[in-house]
């Protein structure tokens, strides 16, 4: 659902631009909907423009995710795997700004990714969208992907299962890594790619504690360290988180993957 030029929409009684999802019962028939909001200036977060990318994103989640009332009931986040929601968050970030999870949905999960799919023949980006089969075959898990380019990755290998502190309110038990202040703990990565990458690619991680921003959260209570920064389809490296101080909520620890300008992400909770 648009709306006519010069509408204001209002979210939190305030103007808004983006979109939602969201549906309602009329006839006794469950409708589900999606509201694209235009704006006289969009802004330049890549959430909200253009509006192809959000029409396409809320309309993909209010058919797999169809919400009413007090909640949804179609796909999103397991609890096991929660603390995949964080990574486009972070990545936009990046360790400055309160982190606050973008949400489990099959669109929300390739915000990360710098592009849209271009269906042959227009003009348009559409929001990709998560595959679990892709992503349980080695392959890139946001669908479809814009050309043949290999996928690779580093699987962490998580030994733990956790009470994940998301804020006062919220503790999640899930997969993750448990340490607590002046120890360490050692993550195996296993290296993947679904084809040749001509070559290793390079690794780097970065860490942010939950509920913290400004300077602050410029340093996080983890000091990440790899055994190595290079590798390839099918070696193994580790890396060794320790705690040096406390924090009041989880840390979420981003590995990222990196070969010339294509990057991918693997996220790790950890707890104390």
């Amino acid at each position: 659902m648009g709306h006519a030029k010069g509408l204001t929409v209002l979210f939190a009684s305030q103007p808004w631009c983006g979109g939602y999802h969201w549906g309602l019962t009329t006839g006794g028939t469950s409708v589900s909907y999606a509201v694209v909001a235009d704006c006289a200036s969009p802004p330049s977060d890549a959430e909200f423009a253009p509006l192809d990318l959000t029409a396409s994103h809320e309309v993909a989640e209010a058919a797999t995710n169809p919400c009413k009332g007090n909640g949804c009931t179609g796909y999103s986040l397991d609890t096991g795997h929660f603390v995949w929601q964080f990574v486009p968050a972070l990545l936009t970030e990046r360790g400055f700004d309160a982190l606050i999870p973008v949400g489990g949905e099959v669109a929300d999960l390739c915000e990360s990714n710098a592009d849209g799919f271009t269906p042959q023949g227009t003009l348009v980006d559409v929001q990709r969208l998560w595959s679990n089969e892709a992503m349980l075959a080695g392959h890139d898990p946001c669908v479809p992907t814009n050309g043949s380019a290999a996928y690779f990755n580093a699987r962490a290998l998580l030994p733990d299962d956790i009470d994940f502190v998301v804020d006062a309110n919220t503790t999640i038990r899930t997969g993750g890594v448990a340490v607590p202040i002046g120890s360490s703990a050692v993550v195996e990565l296993d290296l993947y790619s679904d084809a040749d990458t001509g070559g290793p690619w390079s690794l780097e991680a970065f860490a942010h504690d939950l509920g913290v921003s400004g300077l602050a959260a410029l340093r996080p209570s983890l000091d990440l360290h790899f055994d190595r920064v290079t590798g390839q389809n099918g070696e193994k490296l580790h890396l060794t988180i320790t705690r040096r101080a406390g924090a009041a909520a989880g840390t979420v620890v981003v590995v990222d993957s990196y070969l010339a300008s294509r990057h991918n992400y693997w996220p790790i909770a950890v707890g104390q």
